[in-house]
């Protein structure tokens, strides 16, 4: 770290125009990142401000309704660091407000990467985090005046699991969720998790149910959480998302017909056990459901030797799910008999739209362009369509940085 001489820059509230905030994270996601900023994975756009005082950094931030980065998993902690490898030391949104560490939105992190414990308390309220690229270990500091690489992040959202957070546990499958501290009763919480295309929080082994108790701690949810699991009327238990109960965390004595058909866990205690209780009794809740898992098989980089596509291939872009990097590829489409057109999805798009084209032009040898897409338009359904049975694609990514590309489905249509 360094220390600038000068004093520190003016100081700014972190819930600085959060409504405009709000409203531009929607125009952003449409229409793809605002001029100076560049489209970094799933959506999040960002900007370098140089090296600058926390202060300063976080108030060139808020005027233009972004923050500094936050990071919440082990997948937001890697790309970040590789991203800027050539920055020694960057700013994080992370604060210390007299009890726990949060982010500028409000969150508690309950993702950290600290060399050691780290403490937050009433004595270390004016603590600043920066995080070191070379090693990722978080540091803090309490002068003003220390200097580090500042960046400014716009949107928020993230098509791995929309506006919940994403927890890896290592397995095949990883898990979003989403804190909900206003107490409900069971029928309401778990309506409110279905309207985000979520469930009541489902367990399937000591690690997620180890997580969900710390993540409601954290969060001051000390008197007990809701948990996805009922009693059904032939008398078994069953979780609401209809997965297998395969995992079994009940405290001694439990389940007890006695005290009713809904459980939650008990997170007064770090076993974090369960009980089950009447369906009429409010508690906070957590909103779980699987993450958006990009294709399983890694995409090679470097243009295919495939050319020719017919109804029912998908095509995804070089080094798929990673960064596409620098590619000029072009791809024939075909249909299998002339009484057909074809029509291809497009289902998602990543590019910087300074530098990356998809195209689709009409015929094998023609030059008319059918359609161009540039820019950011994530999980997405727009269909082109040939005049006739055959069509090409390219893709032209000059840059290909912090972008993954597209991922397209050929299909075919009655002429």
């Amino acid at each position: 770290m360094h220390t600038n001489a000068c004093c520190a820059g003016d100081k700014s509230s972190a819930n600085f125009a959060m409504i405009l905030l709000l409203a531009a994270l929607l125009f952003q996601t449409a229409l793809g990142c605002p001029a100076g900023y560049e489209v970094w994975f799933d959506g999040i756009c960002s900007k370098s401000l140089g090296n600058l005082e926390r202060s300063n950094a976080n108030y060139q931030c808020t005027l233009q309704n972004g923050h500094l980065p936050i990071i919440r998993n082990d997948m937001d902690q890697n790309r970040l660091v590789k991203s800027y490898t050539s920055i020694s030391w960057m700013w994080l949104d992370l604060s210390c407000d007299g009890q726990n560490f949060v982010w500028s939105d409000g969150r508690v992190a309950t993702y950290t990467k600290f060399n050691g414990d780290q403490k937050c308390d009433s004595s270390s309220k004016n603590q600043i985090i920066y995080i070191t690229t070379s090693s990722g270990v978080w540091t803090s500091t309490t002068n003003p005046n220390e200097v580090a690489y500042g960046i400014c992040e716009l949107n928020d959202r993230s098509y791995v699991c929309d506006n919940h957070e994403l927890v890896q546990m290592g397995k095949s499958e990883d898990t979003c969720y989403r804190v909900e501290t206003a107490p409900l009763h069971w029928a309401d919480a778990e309506a409110n998790c279905e309207t985000q295309n979520a469930t009541l929080a489902t367990i399937h082994d000591q690690s997620t149910n180890d997580f969900l108790r710390r993540t409601a701690v954290a969060n001051s949810m000390l008197g007990g959480l809701l948990l996805g699991l009922k009693l059904q009327p032939n008398g078994n238990y069953s979780w609401s998302d209809g997965s297998a109960i395969d995992y079994n965390n009940f405290a001694p004595g439990f389940p007890d017909t006695y005290y009713g058909e809904c459980a939650s866990m008990i997170t007064g205690f770090s076993t974090g056990q369960w009980m089950n209780m009447e369906c009429d009794v409010t508690l906070p809740y957590i909103c779980t459901k699987p993450a958006v898992v990009f294709n399983a098989n890694a995409i090679p980089s470097g243009c295919p030797t495939q050319t020719e596509y017919f109804p029912g291939d998908e095509i995804f872009a070089p080094s798929w799910p990673e960064a596409t990097g620098p590619a000029q590829c072009e791809y024939e489409l075909m249909v299998h008999n002339n009484t057909e057109k074809v029509e291809v999805e497009l289902v998602f798009l990543e590019s910087n739209k300074c530098c990356d084209t998809l195209s689709f032009i009409d015929g094998i040898f023609g030059s008319t362009t059918i359609k161009s897409f540039s820019g950011y338009l994530g999980y997405t359904s727009v269909k082109v369509q040939s005049t006739s049975d055959t069509m090409r694609m390219r893709w032209n990514a000059t840059s290909g940085d912090n972008v993954r590309g597209f991922h397209v489905k050929v299909n075919a249509i009655s002429t």
